[in-house]
Formats: C-alpha cells, structure tokens, sequence
C-alpha cells in the first residue's frame, strides 16, 4: 500500500469527518497511525476514507486500517480526542488520549500493552488504569464492536 500525503477538497473532507464544516485538510495530518514499533506514520488517503465519524460513534474498516490488524497496533485520533489499542485476539481498547495529569493530548506511545504519555512519563494499561505516575486518575475508555471487520467506537 502507497502511503503519502492526504489531500481531499474542503467538502469532501467535511464529508468524511462528519460536518466539520471549513476545515483546512492539514487537520489530516493530526491523526497519526502508529504500528506496534511506535513508528508513527500519516495516514493514506485510503485509510482515511476508511474511518467514517458519525453521531455518537466512528467506524473503522479494518480490511483498510493494517495498523490496527495486529496485536499491539494502534491509532491516535485527535479529532476526537481518543486512541485505538489492539489488545490481541480480536479485542480493541479505546481509550481517552487526554492524560489526565497534565491534558497532554498527542505525546503518545504504545508498548507491550503500556500505554506512555510523554509530557511526563505516565503510564497506563489497556484499560486506562495508572501503572505509573504521576497521573493518578485512569483514562476514559470507550466501548467496543467488531462486526464484519468493522470495528466502532462508542462515544
């Protein structure tokens, strides 16, 4: 799969957040896709078009998204403020990507399921549970689907 820069017209990129209305497409840039080695890498258009934001949920095609096919991939999404674990045998954690020390929203990485906020060093497991400080407040998680490798998050 080609990756490359994303650049889509101002409506149909409207379209594709679900009515963020006079966006500028850098806003693309903002979500990152990151593989189990915690290369981060832009999305291609493709993925792009294969995360669908809706009321109340966002769907992610997951015959499109290989970042999240395997065990330990992940996907920061900051449009709304939230990340996708893939916890291993078919399971997804969504989580809250605002560390609740500081509200740092994009410095993360993922790791043999730790989740590491690097403003200052916060660590928390797939559930959102603080392992290590100096947060002591759990991130937020979000509920789960996968049907017909559609995977939504419930917000």
């Amino acid at each position: 799969m080609k990756k490359g820069k994303v650049q889509l017209g101002r409506r149909d990129f409207a379209k594709k957040i679900g009515g963020f209305a006079l966006v500028s497409p850098l806003v693309l840039s903002s979500l990152i896709s990151c593989s189990s080695d915690d290369d981060a890498a832009e999305l291609s258009e493709e993925e792009v078009e294969a995360i669908i934001f809706e009321d109340g949920r966002v769907t992610f095609d997951l015959d499109i998204l290989f970042s999240l096919t395997q065990e330990g991939g992940w996907l920061l999404v900051n449009q709304r403020n939230f990340l996708i674990l893939n916890t291993g045998n078919d399971q997804f954690a969504a989580l809250s990507s605002i560390c609740t020390h500081t509200g740092c929203r994009d410095a993360w990485s993922f790791s043999s399921n730790i989740l590491t906020c690097a403003c200052h060093g916060s660590r928390f497991d797939t559930n959102g549970n603080v392992v290590q400080g100096p947060a002591n407040a759990p991130l937020a998680s979000f509920e789960t689907s996968v049907e017909n490798n559609i995977l939504t998050v419930f917000r």
